[in-house]
């Protein structure tokens, strides 16, 4: 059975991609939320970045997923498809770093801006999630990226970063 999974920011809303996925296709759709972000409640059962990406796998299902995911939910997005590459047909990524350094391409520091906002956040979500810039040519599923024009935390040089690392953008 083929999956679409919804993927929210550091927000953590579930709900973030609800306009959207009610206008597509009726169909299997999962909008997850981030236990112990944004708004959403804590869960005993995610204490990491590694559990957000075993939520995410659960929630891929047996079959064939898409992943539709913005700003944080593009790391975990790009991290199950590289983890899974037969599993994953398409990939949407919206202002997202995706797992790519991108100091230099003028992207803000979203990290105290999120800690002012949502003080109980653990500390887990401010480290760094590594830089996946190598694997990112081994991914072969379609890709679409979306970014805004004015958009500091991921500016638009993030998005024609990552569509010069990934091979189907090429």
């Amino acid at each position: 059975m083929h999956r679409t999974l919804f993927l929210p920011g550091a927000g953590a809303d579930p709900n973030f991609w609800r306009p959207l996925g009610e206008r597509l296709p009726a169909g299997d759709k999962v909008y997850l939320g981030w236990p112990g972000l944004g708004a959403q409640p804590p869960h005993p059962s995610v204490a990491s970045r590694a559990d957000l990406l075993r939520l995410v796998e659960g929630a891929m299902g047996e079959g064939t997923c898409d992943l539709l995911a913005q700003s944080m939910g593009g790391v975990l997005a790009l991290q199950a498809a590289l983890k899974h590459p037969a599993r994953v047909r398409r990939l949407v990524l919206s202002v997202t770093s995706g797992g790519v350094d991108v100091s230099a391409l003028g992207a803000i520091n979203w990290r105290d801006s999120y800690r002012r906002e949502n003080p109980n956040a653990p500390a887990w979500v401010y480290e760094s999630w590594g830089d996946v810039t190598e694997q990112l040519a081994e991914l072969h599923a379609p890709t679409l990226l979306i970014w805004g024009d004015a958009d500091p935390i991921s500016p638009v040089a993030v998005g024609e970063r990552l569509a010069s690392l990934l091979p189907m953008q090429r």
